[in-house]
C-alpha cells in the first residue's frame, strides 16, 4: 500500500516538469518563395512552400530552402539559454542563380570525353589545324598544344556571378590514328563564393552544367570532322 502511495506521490510531482517540457518547444511558421521551394529542418526535407517548424528546448534546427536555379539560403535557430528566441515566423526570399541561367545542363557533354571520327580523306595535320580554329574561336589563351603527342589544353575561362565561380577549360587528345579520332573534352567545374581564383583548384568542384557560351562548341567540331 506505501508503495502504491508513493508511485501515486512521484507521479504528482512529475505531472508540472512534463508540462513544461512540452510547453517549452517553440513553433516557427517557415514561408518560402517560390512556393515549390524545398524546406529542409536539419536535413530533413518537411516540405515545399509552407511548413511549421518545430523546435524543441535545448535544442537546435537548422533551416535550409531552396530549388534547382535559384540561390540556397539557410538559417540557424536554437531554443537554450545564451540564444536569440527562435521567431514565430521566418520568411525566405529566394534569388534566382545567374550561373544556372547563363548555362545549360551538360551531363551529356560536360567532363566527360567525347569522341570524335575524323572524315576519311583529311590529314591528321589538317584535322588538328581545324579543330584548334574552332577551339581558339571560343577561348582566348591555348596553354598547351603538341600535335607530335597529341594533346592541346586551353587555359581556364573565369566567370564570376554573384555567389559562385566558374571556370571552364577544353581538351583536345588524339584517342587513335587509325581510324584518325580525337576526344574532347569540357571541363566545367564550380566554386562557391565570387570572384573565386581559376588557380583555386582546392575550391572547385565538377559541375553538370556547361556555360552557353560554351556549348556549342563539341557541335562544331563534330560537325567539322564528319
Amino acid at each position: 500500500m506505501k508503495k502504491k502511495y508513493l508511485f501515486l506521490i512521484v507521479f504528482i510531482l512529475a505531472i508540472p516538469f512534463l508540462t513544461v517540457a512540452q510547453l517549452g518547444k517553440k513553433t516557427i511558421s517557415v514561408t518560402v518563395d517560390p512556393k515549390d521551394a524545398n524546406i529542409y529542418a536539419n536535413g530533413e526535407l518537411l516540405g515545399q512552400g509552407a511548413v511549421e517548424v518545430v523546435v524543441r528546448k535545448n535544442d537546435c534546427v537548422k533551416l535550409e530552402v531552396g530549388k534547382t536555379g535559384w540561390l540556397w539560403q539557410s538559417a540557424k535557430f536554437c531554443h537554450q539559454k545564451g540564444y536569440a528566441k527562435p521567431p514565430k515566423s521566418k520568411y525566405f526570399e529566394l534569388q534566382k542563380d545567374d550561373a544556372f541561367e547563363a548555362s545549360i545542363s551538360g551531363t551529356d557533354i560536360s567532363n566527360i570525353d567525347i569522341p570524335v571520327r575524323v572524315k576519311d580523306g583529311l590529314s591528321e595535320k589538317d584535322a588538328w589545324r581545324q579543330v584548334a580554329q574552332i577551339i581558339t574561336s571560343y577561348f582566348d589563351v591555348i596553354e598547351v598544344t603538341d600535335r607530335e603527342t597529341g594533346y592541346l589544353r586551353t587555359a581556364w575561362h573565369l566567370n564570376s556571378f554573384s555567389q559562385s565561380s566558374i571556370r571552364t577549360r577544353l581538351l583536345l587528345k588524339t584517342a587513335s590514328n587509325d581510324p584518325l579520332t580525337f576526344t574532347v573534352k569540357i571541363v566545367s567545374e564550380r566554386a562557391d563564393g565570387k570572384g573565386v581564383s581559376a588557380k583555386s583548384d582546392e575550391k572547385y568542384q565538377e559541375w553538370s552544367r556547361v556555360l552557353r557560351k560554351f556549348s556549342g562548341i563539341v557541335d562544331e567540331v563534330l560537325t567539322r570532322m564528319q
